[in-house]
């Protein structure tokens, strides 16, 4: 997504489920408890202060409020002894104590970053289907808590942004409700629904919201909410629990908003600090500010508060959440003299600014980072939701979602909580890898071929493997070839193409100088599942090369689709009732929709089974780079609702 303008307060860096807490009154604004992280108080900021706080208000507008616990709209929701989850496209619910697990809504394709709120006895939530263009097809679903009166409220949501670089849909990334309106948050768009007492929905204009409610926020400031994090500090998560509206300006400027009176308060910020993504967090009775990675700073909710330094880290810490003793916070360990992270530690710092080792080497060698479902971003990574740190890493047969209570002993093991990106070859499949490299006298192009095979459990099964054997067998042949012309290429070129040789190789042989140069080089190719049910196979073969010294690599990708119960190779014509002259004025309807449209005469190419694909959704086309657009704006997938087609008979 676009990293435009930041005007959010905050953001949870790891998606945190909010665990609010109250410090107790004398903590609060005492400067000497920073002593434990050696540093002292910080000198007032030009204007922090300045009006003071007026002491003769019975009830102040601005200050601390009672302790509580509001995950509302995060990645998982408590309630009643169950948590919720919506990852992978399943939206679960999950027993506290025994990790059962009741499905409630199973999606046809991976969400990006599944959006759900509970409110009342019903669990509202969004499907984003796997079509293109992205954000054309928005469906708002509700369900009740024990997965019984699924209901589609509304099956076109309107659409939550424009097109992203003539690539790709902004869509939804927060969802909230505050009293009887559900809101829907992306960069530049809010969408409003009123709920009513049965459980439905009806589209609300905005100004009917608290939105409509902001009016002595200054020109300049927005209400929380950014391109980037939207889902951090929304509107109505700040007038649920504070009674105030958190803004930012363009600038870093932070200030708030009375919801009731509208009374507004611009929050002077020390000198070199911004109220930017990564760097401002709320707590019941405080704010905290991140300054320069190490340097965290705390100022009380009362109105005219000074900051005070808390506390002094040894390097960047990432929150998480907090407590009634303290916050939460992970810090990632990395391999000596890298930026390579092996492992973290989550570790708890005091209202005292006391640290707290909690659980050492809590992701070992689970690499969190790349791991989240598709959608979630770094600091989604990990969270706090009650007695638990949850987190994203690698589990056997996919990826998973970990958890470890906060009094579990460092040496037992995390409990893997569901697996949400099921390996498609578990069971059906297997890779065989072919490598090839320079060695000893030989000059050869570095090729990486992955081969994947079918367990033979059926005929079908065979048939498959023996249409895959004949085309890996052409691929191998133009792998030679490709080899043989790369050798070439390097002999006749040595000339120039010898001015990259490192200097500690300036007086090896002339082979060993060829050879690391073409190491520079590579040709990968690898086969891999990307859709399979109980009838349909999809597999898509990806070639990726690189020739040094070129400005960059160029890919090409082919899709093969299998009836499963014949073994037979299918094309579109083999799904589809309609003519070929109908297919190819489909395809260009939506190539035109999503900003790519054909060239002249190009329409045909939907035809080509080698672009033909399947989605949980749609059916889909392939174009590698330049066919539809640059290098630059990348391969296009056109996906079509299987609605646009008359599908066949027993589809």
């Amino acid at each position: 997504m676009k990293k435009t303008m930041i005007w959010i307060t905050a953001c949870l860096l790891a998606a945190a489920v909010t665990a609010c807490t109250k410090p107790s009154g004398e903590n609060k604004g005492d400067a000497s408890l920073t002593e434990n992280s050696g540093i002292g108080t910080l000198p007032d900021a030009e204007g922090v202060g300045a009006e003071g706080t007026d002491l003769e208000e019975e009830e102040p507008v601005f200050g601390g409020v009672p302790y509580f616990q509001d995950d509302t709209g995060r990645l998982v929701q408590s309630e009643d002894g169950y948590f919720y989850g919506y990852w992978g496209g399943t939206l679960a619910r999950y027993d506290v104590d025994t990790l059962e697990r009741t499905v409630l809504y199973e999606a046809g394709s991976e969400q990006r970053g599944g959006l759900f709120c509970i409110y009342g006895d019903y669990v509202y939530f969004l499907e984003v289907p796997e079509i293109s263009p992205f954000g054309k097809k928005i469906l708002l679903y509700r369900v009740k808590k024990d997965g019984t009166d699924l209901t589609l409220l509304d099956e076109n949501v309107p659409d939550a942004g424009e097109l992203y670089d003539g690539y790709e849909y902004e869509s939804y990334l927060g969802m909230d409700i505050y009293e009887d309106i559900l809101y829907l948050m992306s960069g530049k768009t809010v969408t409003c629904y009123r709920l009513d007492d049965a459980g439905g929905v009806e589209l609300t204009d905005i100004t009917d919201t608290l939105y409509g409610t902001i009016t002595s926020i200054p020109q300049g400031y927005y209400a929380s909410r950014s391109d980037y994090y939207p889902d951090r500090y929304t509107v109505p998560y700040c007038a649920r629990n504070f009674g105030f509206i958190i803004a930012c300006s363009e600038e870093g400027g932070l200030g708030r908003v009375a919801v009731d009176s509208g009374e507004w308060e611009e929050i002077a910020l020390p000198e070199g600090c911004t109220a930017g993504v990564n760097s401002l967090y709320l707590t019941n009775e405080a704010m905290y500010l991140n300054k320069d990675d190490t340097l965290w700073l705390r100022r009380s909710m009362e109105k005219g508060s000074d900051w005070e330094l808390w506390y002094e880290a040894q390097q960047k810490l990432y929150f998480c959440g907090y407590d009634e003793e303290g916050l939460y916070f992970v810090e990632p360990s990395y391999e000596e003299g890298t930026q390579v992270r092996n492992g973290a530690a989550l570790c708890h710092i005091t209202w005292d600014g006391r640290r707290e080792e909690v659980l050492a080497s809590v992701l070992g060698n689970k690499e969190a980072a790349g791991q989240r479902p598709r959608g979630f971003y770094a600091y989604h990574d990990f969270w706090v939701s009650g007695d638990y740190f949850y987190y994203f890493a690698a589990a056997d047969g996919g990826d998973g979602i970990y958890r470890t209570q906060f009094t579990q002993a460092a040496s037992e093991e995390p409990q893997l909580v569901a697996i949400y990106r099921k390996d498609k070859m578990a069971g059906t499949a297997y890779i065989e890898r072919t490598e090839v490299k320079a060695e000893g006298d030989i000059l050869a192009l570095p090729a990486q071929f992955d081969k994947l095979y079918l367990y033979e459990e059926t005929e079908a099964d065979k048939k498959i493997n023996a249409f895959l054997a004949d085309l890996y067998e052409e691929y191998e042949t133009y792998l030679e070839g490709e080899n043989e012309e790369f050798c070439a290429e390097i002999r006749e070129d040595w000339e120039w193409l010898g001015k990259w040789v490192p200097e500690e190789l300036a007086d090896a042989e002339e082979l060993v100088q060829m050879q690391d140069i073409a190491e520079c080089s590579y040709d990968n190719i690898r086969v891999s599942i990307s859709y399979i049910d109980e009838k349909y196979l999809v597999l898509g073969l990806m070639e990726d090369s690189y020739w040094f010294p070129g400005a960059h690599g160029m890919y090409w990708y082919k899709c093969y689709v299998f009836d499963r119960e014949t073994g037979e190779r299918l094309a579109i014509t083999d799904l589809v009732d309609n003519t070929e002259e109908e297919i190819m004025a489909i395809a260009a309807e939506y190539a035109e929709m999503i900003g790519r449209p054909y060239h002249e005469g190009q329409e045909q190419t939907a035809l080509e089974p080698d672009r033909f694909f399947l989605t949980g959704d749609g059916i889909g086309l392939s174009y590698d780079v330049y066919e539809l657009a640059s290098y630059a704006e990348g391969a296009t997938d056109i996906v079509i609702p299987f609605e646009e087609f008359r599908m066949k008979e027993g589809f």
